[in-house]
């Protein structure tokens, strides 16, 4: 069937008489109607005027929910439902966990209806979808993205009140009495790399690090792009309800430094690891009382080529945190990458409004390709010096304005491509980065846009970390006028 027709046929046909199909599911009235529900429920999560309540599950292994939010209108409906859930898989390898973590906002009509999913995978390779429903809650039609693992029917829940107050679908995990105090004589025995785990004089440094884990409410990150040794590539502060700083991550070239504060702000324990190395060759723990002294050092060693000194040094410990966050990179010649202040919840979920409108530009763009209907120029222009594309690609859509532009940046040791999508209006809403290094370092990851132009979300969609590449900065986004982008000549 011609596009021109099965238009004709759908403006012509009773609601639902022409059946939905991969050429008119976009324009068909019942889709319209869907989306016409979700695009209110959206405005009135922009106005702040829904009820919001978050139930935090983190007692769980295998399958289940590990986060559930509910989005309630004036009269007490569900118009929003959202969960983090995993789903048990057949694990790919000895380091694979054998789950897949999925992020799914369910959208509800007046009627307590359910009628629109999104399905996102959540901080993981996978794939998701769209899917519509009608007045009833029956499926009429879904639009995948990815390969994916089969979802359980339980995904798209039907009574979201219900959902929300259910117990776990695991029997509750009995932790172990780490605060019975052993014999006297145990007692007055410093710990030791046998006894650290369950020592009662770290029974509180065990406390703080699970306090501090489920009181976050909002996180303050900074990232460099940086290769010089040892240099700060990223730092991130995370803060309670009350202001106060609760853990702050730093994370050099090669290890990341996490560090527990205590209710008045004292440092108490540090967690040092390889940087995402796998398999993990370093662990360092250290413990310190309320003056600041250390009570216990714990260090083990993986690989015997990973030779670290038996007491860490303490400058490299943040008693202030806030101050250590402020401080000047530690990178000769730093390109700052992102700073952003977040007042939600950390980390931001894929089901938020703003993502979920910058990921459909991005959607939308791929369509236009995909049909024919996008006009490309462009292409490999040779390697020139680090500071120059290797290649540029336009792409402008039948209105003749810029949807794509891809840019190849990078020098001798890493390069990367940036793909950026823009919406009807111009602005920047999505950019895909796929960097690679000399090293074997690969990373593929998202930049997600406001309407407004500022940058709101970066996610590392798949790929390895580590030696300090960050594969982009700021300075290589281009925000605005793509086309003058693409014209520009190099300094060869």
């Amino acid at each position: 069937m011609t596009s021109w027709l099965a238009t004709a046929l759908l403006a012509l046909a009773p609601l639902g008489e022409v059946p939905i199909d991969a050429d008119n599911w976009q324009s068909h009235p019942r889709i319209v109607a869907v989306r016409a529900i979700f695009q209110d429920v959206e405005r009135a999560i922009a106005s702040g005027v829904f009820e919001r309540r978050v139930k935090t599950l983190r007692t769980c292994r295998g399958s289940g929910d590990e986060l559930r939010e509910l989005l309630l209108d004036s009269d007490g409906r569900v118009r929003r439902y959202v969960k983090q859930t995993k789903i048990a898989v057949a694990p790919k390898d000895a380091f694979d966990e054998g789950t897949s973590r999925f992020e799914v906002a369910l959208t509800y009509s007046e009627a307590g209806t359910l009628r629109f999913a999104l399905v996102t995978p959540s901080w993981a390779v996978g794939g998701g979808a769209r899917v519509y429903f009608d007045e009833a809650g029956a499926k009429l039609f879904e639009e995948p993205f990815g390969a994916r693992e089969p979802w359980p029917p339980s995904l798209f829940e039907r009574s979201p009140l219900a959902a929300f107050a259910a117990p776990l679908p695991c029997a509750p995990e009995v932790p172990k009495p780490t605060m019975v105090l052993p014999a006297a004589e145990d007692t007055r025995a410093p710990p030791t790399d046998a006894s650290f785990r369950t020592h009662p004089l770290l029974a509180l440094h065990r406390a703080l690090y699970e306090v501090a884990s489920a009181v976050v409410q909002r996180d303050e990150r900074q990232l460099w792009r940086c290769t010089s040794p040892g240099a700060d590539v990223e730092r991130v502060l995370w803060r309670d309800g009350h202001g106060r700083v609760r853990m702050y991550l730093r994370r050099t070239g090669g290890l990341d430094y996490e560090q527990v504060y205590d209710d008045d702000g004292r440092l108490r324990f540090v967690y040092i690891s390889d940087d995402h190395a796998l398999p993990m060759l370093f662990e360092r723990r250290i413990y310190l009382d309320a003056d600041g002294t250390r009570l216990f050092e714990q260090h083990q060693v993986h690989a015997a080529h990973s030779k670290r000194p038996d007491v860490w040094p303490d400058d490299d410990l943040a008693r202030d945190a806030a101050h250590a966050f402020e401080a000047p990179p530690s990178c000769a010649k730093p390109t700052p990458r992102l700073v952003v202040a977040s007042a939600r919840p950390f980390p931001t979920t894929a089901a938020d409004p703003r993502v979920i409108a910058a990921r459909q530009v991005r959607d939308d763009v791929v369509a236009l390709v995909k049909a024919g209907r996008m006009k490309k120029r462009g292409g490999d222009i040779g390697y020139c010096n680090p500071d120059e594309d290797s290649s540029r690609t336009i792409g402008k859509d039948e209105a003749g304005r810029v949807r794509l532009y891809q840019r190849g940046v990078g020098g001798e040791d890493s390069a990367s491509t940036l793909a950026h999508y823009y919406d009807e209006r111009g602005a920047l809403r999505l950019v895909e980065v796929d960097g690679a290094a000399v090293n074997g370092v690969r990373a593929k990851l998202e930049l997600i846009f406001g309407s407004d132009g500022a940058m709101i979300f970066e996610r590392r969609v798949s790929g390895t970390s580590g030696g300090g590449y960050g594969f982009w900065s700021d300075s290589e986004i281009v925000r605005s006028d793509p086309s003058k982008a693409f014209r520009a000549r190099r300094r060869c």
